[in-house]
């Protein structure tokens, strides 16, 4: 008797497994066909769990240009190690994997050294960056304490050639006449060493040196040491022309490509609301809200949990700048120009910091149009504000770049040239001392000229622009 309750039974288990088995499909169905769908449209969310990006490989100590010389032997001249090249990226490492063991060591020591005593006969690899960079910088970046604080915007490490010397660092502050030397026993790191010895001598058989240094060769023209190219060959680059990426050929706002690119920054597309008039594009949902306007200005502010707002150290703050700006240059067609920091601020509330990044475009800078940057507020072409764990704010001037690549365009004149150019066409400022002085990519409204810039008593001048190659 007891044998049909139990066929009976086998049968309802059966059905349920049945209609189980249906729903997972189902399920997996559906969900297949929404990524499907957010993938087609290009809105494929990041998961509400996951953590805001990160760029882990974000380094505050990472310059925006390396130059090398084997000192006496090279007869002072140097080799720029462009960042368009892998040299850069292995001679960085290597040598950071150094400065790290110097900085570090229980027995490192700090000392403040006068400018006739820096190593100017020694090999060296010199890191530069593009504004005066701090002590708390090193501190942030290698969880360490130098028990002083100083400015710098030149690092030079010193490779150990013979086994009779010590490989060391030093922190040049120009702007100040403070020089700092750090020494420390790096015995016990052979491997670090002579990994850095190795790439640093590979490279530099590699690599012509066309610079020299403006401190050492013409101290009374620069207070600030620059890197000048003292042959005298033209330079040479590509024309390069902006446009706004958000308008159409009939210069009108085009929602679709607005829209393609705003989504990324939200977890629900779906639950995004739109505005938009002529000129600019409003999406917002419950925590963020995102401007997009056709001139190009992309403002972001997402508002913030009190789990959100967490304590965060300089360097997390910095590997989530990152990790927000490559995000969203992946997620922009037009990739236009490579980005490096140009300075930092900390914010007026606790664990909060603001990070500054420029553009530039075959080594040379950007300069942004000035009028722009005064009318938007801004500082750089992209300003990220960190605090605690999230990207609270968040400005960038996206534009388009057209570039002809068999149109070229040259500066008529060398580093050298230009140099008297600039001395003759103000002779009054004969006696002062320039602190910066390069090849620019500078903006005025939507064209871009290739041009001269010179830096002096904290005023930029420009002159002497590049024309047609051949013309």
């Amino acid at each position: 008797m007891k044998m049909p309750h139990l066929q009976k039974q086998k049968v309802k288990r059966s059905g349920y497994i049945a209609v189980v088995v249906c729903l997972i499909l189902l399920s997996i169905a559906q969900v297949y066909q929404l990524w499907q769908t957010s993938y087609s449209e290009g809105r494929l969310s990041r998961p509400t769990t996951q953590d805001p990006p990160r760029d882990t490989s974000a380094n505050l100590l990472e310059p925006v240009s390396i130059y090398i010389s084997m000192g006496a032997s090279d007869e002072g001249r140097y080799g720029n190690v462009s960042r368009n090249v892998q040299y850069f990226s292995q001679l960085f490492s290597s040598s950071y994997s150094l400065l790290q063991v110097l900085l570090t060591q229980e027995d490192s020591a700090l000392e403040e050294v006068k400018e006739e005593d820096l190593p100017w006969d020694k090999a060296v690899c010199v890191y530069r960056y593009a504004f005066s960079m701090d002590s708390r910088l090193v501190e942030a970046q290698l969880s360490t304490n130098l028990g002083k604080s100083f400015s710098f915007q030149e690092v030079w490490i010193l490779p150990a050639i013979t086994m009779a010397e010590e490989p060391y660092c030093y922190f040049l502050d120009w702007e100040s006449g403070a020089y700092y030397r750090i020494s420390g026993n790096v015995h016990r790191r052979q491997g670090t060493v002579q990994a850095f010895l190795e790439q640093f001598t590979g490279i530099n058989e590699l690599i012509s040196k066309d610079y020299i240094s403006s401190k050492r060769t013409l101290p009374n023209r620069f207070a600030d040491n620059v890197f000048l190219k003292d042959k005298e060959s033209k330079i040479v680059l590509y024309d390069v022309s902006l446009s706004e990426p958000f308008l159409t050929q009939d210069k009108v706002l085009d929602e679709n490509a607005a829209q393609r690119y705003a989504m990324h920054f939200f977890q629900h597309p779906d639950m995004v609301r739109q505005t938009a008039d002529e000129n600019e594009i409003l999406y917002a949902d419950e925590k963020i809200t995102l401007k997009i306007q056709s001139s190009g200005l992309v403002q972001y502010v997402e508002t913030l949990t009190d789990g959100d707002r967490a304590s965060v150290s300089l360097k997390d703050a910095y590997e989530l700048a990152c990790g927000f700006l490559r995000e969203d240059i992946e997620a922009d067609a037009n990739r236009v120009f490579e980005t490096y920091l140009c300075g930092y601020e900390e914010g007026d509330n606790p664990d909060s910091y603001s990070f500054y990044f420029n553009y530039r475009f075959n080594d040379i800078p950007f300069v942004m149009d000035s009028q722009r940057l005064q009318d938007w507020k801004m500082q750089a072409p992209v300003e990220i504000y960190v605090e605690g764990s999230k990207v609270r704010a968040y400005k960038r001037y996206i534009v388009k770049k057209e570039m002809t690549p068999y149109h070229m365009i040259e500066l008529q004149t060398s580093y050298i040239q230009a140099l008297d150019m600039f001395f003759e066409s103000y002779p009054n400022w004969s006696d002062q001392r320039l602190t910066d002085f390069t090849p620019v990519y500078q903006q005025h409204g939507d064209q871009v000229s290739l041009i001269w810039m010179m830096e002096m008593n904290q005023q930029r001048y420009y002159g002497w622009s590049g024309q047609e190659a051949g013309s």
